[in-house]
């Protein structure tokens, strides 16, 4: 007599279940895509002075670019290239908490687009030096893409501190904005003078002025996480503006 087996049901670990996540935990999942974005962009520019130097020093062992922008004439350019388009897609991909930051962050993505594809002019580290270069319009595109961050954080980037109830907080946040972003500002316009003057060297300066805007964006997701604005506004729970 044949046995009736019954049917077994097998559930998968939720981390793997095909159903669509809801709630609470489809909340997490767009905080996390937010904050994706964010790291992605930090992340890259971070690394892009660094992995164009050491990537040129220790891979070929030939001689240094005088400036971050010159590895595109060497064997990094492939690296310069594909990290610019990446942060410049990052950048017109993130959306801000309010329309003019949207319209300032994707002029600067727009303008990263043309620091890759408007290559600064070959220097003595040129390895593979490309026949065509627009120092001109590759200097004009970096003051727009670093100055339009620059005044997002000087303008735009206290526009979120009345979540925070700590007003000794509020002013700290508020100085370290107006500062790197004053510096997003400056820092580009003296190396394009530096560079007009012929000064060898300008990678240092360079470097300072990409580690600034990390600084800025770190400190930026810092802020995030402690008034919960993107989780807020994902629940659409997020207050109207007051002053803070």
């Amino acid at each position: 007599m044949a046995e009736s087996k019954s049917a077994k049901t097998i559930s998968l670990p939720t981390a793997l279940s095909p159903a669509r996540r809801s709630g609470e935990d489809a909340q997490k999942l767009m905080a996390h895509t937010y904050y994706g974005l964010r790291y992605g962009i930090g992340i890259a520019a971070f690394f892009l002075p660094l992995g164009t130097r050491v990537g040129q020093q220790h891979l070929t062992g030939h001689s240094l670019p005088q400036s971050i922008s010159g590895y595109y004439h060497t064997g990094m350019r492939n690296y310069f290239v594909a990290t610019l388009v990446l942060i410049a897609g990052f950048l017109m991909m993130y959306q801000g908490f309010n329309q003019l930051e949207n319209w300032l962050l994707n002029l600067a993505g727009l303008a990263t687009v043309g620091m890759a594809f408007f290559p600064t002019g070959c220097d003595s580290g040129a390895t593979q030096c490309a026949t065509y270069s627009a120092p001109a319009v590759h200097g004009i595109c970096a003051i727009i893409a670093f100055g339009s961050i620059g005044v997002v954080a000087v303008f735009l980037g206290s526009s979120n501190l009345d979540l925070l109830k700590d007003p000794k907080q509020v002013k700290r946040y508020r100085i370290t904005y107006t500062a790197l972003g004053a510096a997003m500002i400056i820092l580009p316009l003296v190396t394009a003078g530096l560079a007009a003057l012929d000064v060898a060297s300008l990678y240092w300066i360079e470097l300072v002025a990409m580690w600034v805007f990390v600084a800025y964006w770190a400190v930026k997701t810092i802020e995030f996480r402690s008034t919960h604005a993107e989780t807020r506004a994902i629940e659409g729970t997020l207050p109207g503006p007051q002053h803070a």
